[in-house]
């Protein structure tokens, strides 16, 4: 915006002189009007309301903050317009940049014998603009000398504004142990979330966390006078949850555990840490809280506890159950078809071999699993490479995302999806039963073979040993009945139930023949090895799609 003080004497006015010319009548109709609806108004009430609201500048609507500034702008131009006299005396024009940070002075110089502008005409009309901050003195004085020597004076910067100078906003420092045995220090919040790999200690009256109130910032102003407000400094939520108590701006650990940050509480788990390898020959482990097991649990071991429980070495033919939480195993199990793994919640591993493991809701395995007896609640994963799920039994309620399905020499790999809880429930029960007479089913089966290649015919055998191999042949019998039996509950189960909406199988790299989907009672078996490919159950048709994927 620019505002100009016209040279004395100057009888021409170039406001106006492109705007249609109006009538003296309509003219004065106009004034008196205008002059009419202002003696009505209170007008030192209607000022004092404006800069009320011209306060609350950031929280109004843009079109009523744009009507503000055009009357800030119009009462500027008023005030800055001087009575035209006679004479020849010099004129100035204070031009705003057009991000109004900067104002610019130009003074024309006298002619004749008229007065030239001084610097103090040019600051009595910043003060009645209400500027008071940034004006750069020495300029106009120096701009002003110049003038009066005769010299056309442009763009001299009158005025400079500030930008408004934010503060610090408010945050939170945490602290925790890397290992119950290593000192306090500080850490990233990242690492105290729930599904951190490594989890952050702490012991009872440990310092968990302190709050770093925020710093104001600096309000600023442009060239025109107007105040440039500082950004409210960003506040930052953080309440204490289980275990953990607050001092003033500090939280502390009201017990030994791990260090966790859900959403905008930090809390205290209870943990026990043990260092030790876990075996057959130590007593099962029943606790109330987490479990970190910083070794491995080998065979025989038993491990069940109320909330997490993650194992850093291998797994062997070990019991781990969580009743309330989930189950990580940092590296693996091997179960030697006695391992059982069950979580509320979710299972998590490198690799799984020849186990068992029941998770309410999801399974993540990273490379794959190979003849194992998997149940998820909700779905199956195995999307890292090679992402192989070979053998065993997978049942998912929702989906099974793999890599790579099945193995060249068509191992039996059976997929069940689309159940809901409780057909879930029931199913796994029978594939539990199932599970342990196949493997007394194979062990039959093996030493009836070694009888049969060390012997030849049975008969031969002496009376004592042809007594047991013959209770060895009413075992199998047996077994093979009652698995049959197990088999068709299982299948009255599935046809019985009704599939879930959206229940499907994922393939992202290789499908082989063997492998086979079950959605309620409808079946079907891959029959030739197939790219990336999507399994499905359509309601429509009751039938079961494979579909290519590209």
């Amino acid at each position: 915006m620019a505002t100009s003080e016209p040279s004395r004497g100057d009888a021409s006015n170039p406001v106006h002189k492109d705007a249609d010319p109006l009538d003296h009548n309509e003219e004065r109709q106009i004034v008196a009007s205008l002059d009419e609806f202002v003696s009505e108004i209170d007008e030192e009430g209607i000022d004092h309301r404006l800069s009320e609201i011209d306060e609350t500048t950031e929280s109004l609507d843009p079109g009523l903050r744009e009507s503000l500034d055009e009357i800030a702008r119009l009462s500027q131009s008023t005030k800055n317009e001087e009575p035209p006299t006679t004479g020849n005396e010099g004129g100035f024009t204070l031009t705003d940049a057009d991000d109004e940070m900067t104002m610019f002075l130009a003074i024309t110089p006298p002619t004749d014998e008229g007065e030239p502008v001084t610097a103090e005409r040019v600051l009595a009309t910043l003060e009645e603009r209400g500027i008071q901050q940034g004006i750069n003195v020495d300029a106009i004085r120096e701009a002003a000398d110049r003038a009066a020597k005769g010299e056309t004076v442009e763009n001299v910067t009158a005025v400079t504004g500030r930008a408004a100078q934010p503060g610090r906003d408010e945050s939170i420092e945490v602290f925790a142990r890397i290992a119950t045995s290593a000192p306090v220090e500080k850490v990233d919040l990242e690492r105290l979330a729930a599904d951190s790999i490594d989890p952050m200690y702490c012991l009872k009256d440990d310092p968990i966390a302190r709050r770093l109130p925020p710093v104001e910032g600096t309000d600023g102003y442009d060239a025109t006078g107007r105040t440039l407000p500082a950004p409210s400094p960003k506040r930052v939520s953080l309440n204490p949850g289980d275990n953990v108590r607050v001092v003033d701006d500090a939280f502390f650990a009201d017990t030994n555990g791990v260090v966790i940050v859900e959403r905008d509480q930090i809390m205290v788990r209870r943990l026990l840490i043990l260092s030790r390898d876990l075996a057959a020959n130590h007593a099962p482990i029943d606790f109330d809280g987490d479990v970190h097991v910083m070794a491995a649990a080998r065979s025989g071991a038993s491990i069940r506890a109320t909330g997490d429980i993650m194992i850093e070495g291998f797994v062997e033919a070990a019991h781990v159950e969580s009743t309330g939480g989930r189950v990580q195993l940092k590296h693996g199990v091997a179960g030697r078809h006695k391992a059982t793994i069950r979580a509320r919640d979710d299972i998590l591993c490198r690799f799984a071999e020849n186990a068992t493991l029941l998770a309410g809701r999801d399974i993540v395995i990273a490379v794959g699993a190979m003849r194992c007896h998997l149940v998820a609640g909700r779905s199956i994963r195995i999307a890292d490479q090679p992402g192989r799920l070979q053998g065993g039994i997978a049942v998912a309620a929702e989906s099974i995302e793999v890599v790579e399905l099945g193995t060249p020499n068509e191992l039996p790999t059976p997929l069940t999806l689309g159940l809901d809880t409780d057909v879930l429930k029931r199913v796994t029960e029978i594939d539990l039963r199932k599970n342990k007479k196949l493997l007394r089913q194979q062990r039959c089966n093996e030493l009836a073979d070694r009888v049969k290649r060390f012997v030849g015919d049975p008969a031969k055998l002496k009376p004592e040993q042809l007594e047991s191999y013959t209770k060895l042949c009413r075992v199998q019998v047996l077994l093979s009945h009652e698995l049959a039996v197990l088999e068709q509950k299982r299948q009255s189960l599935l046809s019985e139930s009704s599939v879930l909406e959206n229940a499907h199988v994922r393939v992202t790299k290789k499908m082989h023949p063997g492998a086979s989907f079950s959605f309620g009672a409808e079946c079907c078996q891959s029959d030739q090895t197939c790219g990336p490919s999507r399994i499905f159950h359509d309601g429509v048709s009751r039938t079961i799609k494979i579909r290519q994927m590209r």
